[in-house]
């Protein structure tokens, strides 16, 4: 089974739509709480960088050497080119519900260690690629409450 004969195009907006639709509702459920709701998009290691590292790629070699492999039934839809649609779409939803939307793909971007292994599959980072996004990411959560007017976290 793969996903070669999927409508991309399709599906990705199907994926935007379910994650948008679920913003919409945790938004509803907060209700006039004092909780905030944030969007955070998951990095997935062909968004993030262009290259892999020899550990990532034998790692990812070995995983693709699975009869029951992931990516060949996710490859289309976690390819370079769907990030900005997928991310774009999504954006616009949080915009709209003035929910604030990270995108750890760009924000990983940024990173002075991004050419290091951070990777254990295509989807999912390894404890040093989670402890740089959770770095990445308390800083962009204590600019946006800074704007706001009061700190968010200065642990990291």
């Amino acid at each position: 089974i793969t996903d070669e004969h999927t409508d991309t195009a399709k599906r990705v907006q199907r994926a935007a739509w379910v994650v948008s639709n679920a913003l919409k509702q945790w938004k509803l459920l907060l209700g006039n709480s004092s909780a905030k709701l944030s969007f955070v998009l998951q990095p997935m290691s062909h968004w993030t960088r262009e290259h892999l590292t020899d550990e990532e790629a034998d790692v990812f070699h070995a995983i693709d050497s699975c009869p029951n492999n992931f990516w060949r039934l996710f490859g289309n839809i976690l390819s370079k080119e769907v990030h900005p649609a997928f991310a774009g779409a999504i954006r616009a939803v949080c915009d709209h519900e003035a929910i604030p939307f990270f995108d750890s793909n760009q924000m990983m971007q940024r990173s002075p260690i991004l050419n290091e292994s951070l990777f254990v599959d295509r989807v999912h980072f390894n404890d040093k690629g989670y402890d740089e996004a959770a770095r990445l990411l308390a800083a962009q959560l204590d600019g946006l409450h800074a704007r706001r007017g009061r700190a968010f976290y200065n642990h990291f």
